[in-house]
């Protein structure tokens, strides 16, 4: 029988470097520079008795008291900032804080709490209510863009950005260049290349034109039976 691995102990040195820096470092990276793996650690920390979320011992009345009378006027975040001015401590408060504190006291905001709040933060200067466009930027008309089709993703073709959404570069540089394209017919690329989108590398075939094209890359035998079903297909349509 394979031999039982010994538990992992802290030893005393251990133990003192945890128990002095709980509060400055968190269980990862404490776990890094013992070299020990992250769950073997954290275990090993509640075995000294040492738990994140037992919040109770270090909030002081004085502290849950400001919470309980301010936290339908102040958000989060300026609550924990004023927590760092008016408490501060070796290990920094942070949103989490409070919010796990209001959690475990079970107070909730009304949305006229929020709209305070809001009406509140506008006031400082730290509420911004943007969109995405405006954070990262609308895409501009004409812009041109990379997508892929198929199974993963396996066929890249350009497309441009117009005023009625996104289509198919090719078809769109033929199209301004040459006029519609007719039913059965696509364009492709002389050099097979799908990239390169220029109007000298554009040529308009016929579906079947186009197949038969396709056609060439393949093996002679691949090509011959090919060759034989279409025929096999003819003769079936003739027959009917």
């Amino acid at each position: 029988m394979p031999k039982r691995r010994k538990p992992i102990e802290f030893t005393e040195i251990q133990k003192k470097f945890v128990i002095e820096n709980y509060d400055k470092l968190s269980n990862a990276t404490m776990a890094k520079m013992l070299h020990m793996k992250f769950t073997t650690f954290s275990g090993k920390v509640h075995d000294l008795g040492l738990y994140r979320f037992k919040i109770e011992s270090w909030w002081t009345e004085e502290q849950k008291k400001f919470l309980i009378d301010h936290y339908k006027q102040i958000g989060n975040v300026e609550l924990a900032e004023i927590y760092n001015s008016k408490w501060p401590r070796g290990k920094k408060w942070t949103i989490k804080h409070i919010e796990k504190k209001l959690t475990l006291l079970n107070l909730r905001r009304t949305k006229e709490d929020l709209r305070k709040v809001k009406i509140r933060n506008i006031g400082r200067g730290s509420w911004k209510n943007m969109s995405t466009w405006d954070t990262r930027g609308a895409i501009p008309t004409g812009a041109i863009r990379v997508w892929y089709f198929g199974g993963n993703k396996r066929w890249p073709s350009k497309v441009i950005k117009t005023d009625v959404g996104y289509l198919i570069y090719s078809r769109y540089l033929w199209e301004k260049h040459f006029g519609a394209i007719p039913k059965d017919h696509i364009v492709t690329f002389k050099d097979r290349n799908p990239l390169n989108v220029t109007i000298d590398n554009l040529v308009l075939v016929d579906r079947s034109a186009n197949a038969r094209r396709d056609l060439r890359k393949y093996p002679e035998q691949v090509r011959n039976v090919e060759k034989l079903l279409k025929k096999f297909n003819q003769l079936i349509k003739e027959k009917s």
